[in-house]
Protein backbone atom coordinates (compact mmCIF):
# COMPACT_ATOMS: atom_id res chain seq x y z
CA UNK A 1 0.00 0.00 0.00
CA UNK A 2 1.08 3.49 -0.75
CA UNK A 3 1.35 6.12 1.95
CA UNK A 4 -1.40 8.12 0.19
CA UNK A 5 -3.73 5.11 0.40
CA UNK A 6 -2.95 4.67 4.07
CA UNK A 7 -3.50 8.35 4.75
CA UNK A 8 -6.88 8.18 2.98
CA UNK A 9 -7.91 5.15 5.06
CA UNK A 10 -6.86 6.93 8.26
CA UNK A 11 -8.96 9.97 7.31
CA UNK A 12 -11.95 7.73 6.55
CA UNK A 13 -11.59 5.91 9.87
CA UNK A 14 -11.31 9.19 11.77
CA UNK A 15 -14.47 10.43 10.07
CA UNK A 16 -16.31 7.24 10.97
CA UNK A 17 -15.12 7.51 14.56
CA UNK A 18 -16.42 11.08 14.80
CA UNK A 19 -19.74 9.93 13.37
CA UNK A 20 -20.02 7.10 15.92
CA UNK A 21 -19.07 9.42 18.78
CA UNK A 22 -21.78 11.86 17.67
CA UNK A 23 -24.38 9.07 17.57
CA UNK A 24 -23.37 7.81 21.01
CA UNK A 25 -23.53 11.32 22.48
CA UNK A 26 -26.97 11.88 20.95
CA UNK A 27 -28.14 8.55 22.35
CA UNK A 28 -26.94 9.55 25.81
CA UNK A 29 -28.76 12.88 25.54
CA UNK A 30 -31.97 11.16 24.46
CA UNK A 31 -31.68 8.61 27.27
CA UNK A 32 -31.22 11.37 29.84
CA UNK A 33 -34.26 13.23 28.47
CA UNK A 34 -36.37 10.08 28.62
CA UNK A 35 -35.21 9.38 32.18
CA UNK A 36 -36.07 12.88 33.39
CA UNK A 37 -39.33 13.25 31.47
CA UNK A 38 -40.72 9.83 32.36
CA UNK A 39 -39.94 10.26 36.04
CA UNK A 40 -41.23 13.83 36.04
CA UNK A 41 -44.47 12.63 34.45
CA UNK A 42 -44.92 9.96 37.12
CA UNK A 43 -44.08 12.32 39.97
CA UNK A 44 -46.36 15.05 38.64
CA UNK A 45 -49.23 12.61 38.21
CA UNK A 46 -48.79 11.38 41.79
CA UNK A 47 -48.60 14.88 43.26
CA UNK A 48 -51.66 15.97 41.30
CA UNK A 49 -53.51 12.92 42.56
CA UNK A 50 -52.50 13.78 46.13
CA UNK A 51 -53.88 17.30 45.70
CA UNK A 52 -57.12 15.97 44.21
CA UNK A 53 -57.60 13.42 47.00
CA UNK A 54 -56.95 15.78 49.89
CA UNK A 55 -58.51 18.98 48.61
CA UNK A 56 -57.38 22.56 48.58
CA UNK A 57 -56.33 23.97 51.92
CA UNK A 58 -55.14 20.70 53.42
CA UNK A 59 -51.56 20.17 54.54
CA UNK A 60 -51.10 17.39 51.97
CA UNK A 61 -52.40 19.64 49.20
CA UNK A 62 -49.93 22.37 50.13
CA UNK A 63 -46.99 19.95 50.40
CA UNK A 64 -47.81 18.38 47.03
CA UNK A 65 -48.20 21.78 45.38
CA UNK A 66 -44.96 23.06 46.88
CA UNK A 67 -43.03 19.97 45.77
CA UNK A 68 -44.42 20.16 42.24
CA UNK A 69 -43.68 23.87 41.87
CA UNK A 70 -40.12 23.47 43.13
CA UNK A 71 -39.45 20.53 40.82
CA UNK A 72 -41.07 22.28 37.85
CA UNK A 73 -38.99 25.41 38.41
CA UNK A 74 -35.77 23.36 38.31
CA UNK A 75 -36.79 21.19 35.37
CA UNK A 76 -35.74 23.50 32.53
CA UNK A 77 -32.31 24.12 34.09
CA UNK A 78 -31.69 20.39 34.22
CA UNK A 79 -32.93 19.78 30.68
CA UNK A 80 -30.60 22.49 29.37
CA UNK A 81 -27.75 20.89 31.31
CA UNK A 82 -28.50 17.54 29.65
CA UNK A 83 -28.12 19.15 26.24
CA UNK A 84 -24.80 20.83 26.94
CA UNK A 85 -23.04 18.58 29.46
CA UNK A 86 -20.53 16.06 28.17
CA UNK A 87 -22.07 13.39 30.48
CA UNK A 88 -25.87 13.72 30.08
CA UNK A 89 -26.78 10.70 32.20
CA UNK A 90 -24.80 12.15 35.10
CA UNK A 91 -26.99 15.25 34.81
CA UNK A 92 -30.05 12.99 34.91
CA UNK A 93 -28.72 11.26 38.03
CA UNK A 94 -28.08 14.65 39.69
CA UNK A 95 -31.67 15.58 38.81
CA UNK A 96 -32.83 12.37 40.47
CA UNK A 97 -30.89 13.22 43.64
CA UNK A 98 -32.17 16.82 43.70
CA UNK A 99 -35.71 15.58 43.10
CA UNK A 100 -35.43 13.02 45.87
CA UNK A 101 -34.24 15.69 48.30
CA UNK A 102 -37.09 18.02 47.33
CA UNK A 103 -39.66 15.26 47.66
CA UNK A 104 -38.25 14.14 51.01
CA UNK A 105 -38.43 17.72 52.31
CA UNK A 106 -42.11 17.67 51.42
CA UNK A 107 -42.79 14.25 52.92
CA UNK A 108 -42.65 12.05 49.81
CA UNK A 109 -40.32 9.26 48.71
CA UNK A 110 -40.07 7.88 45.18
CA UNK A 111 -36.56 6.71 44.39
CA UNK A 112 -35.68 5.18 47.77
Amino acid sequence: MQSDDLQQRIVELENRLKEVETRVQQGEIESAYVFIHSNWGLIRWYLTRERDLHGEGSDTYNRARNAEMTLRDNLSRNLRAVQFDSRPMEVAQRWRVETTVTLNRNGYTFFD
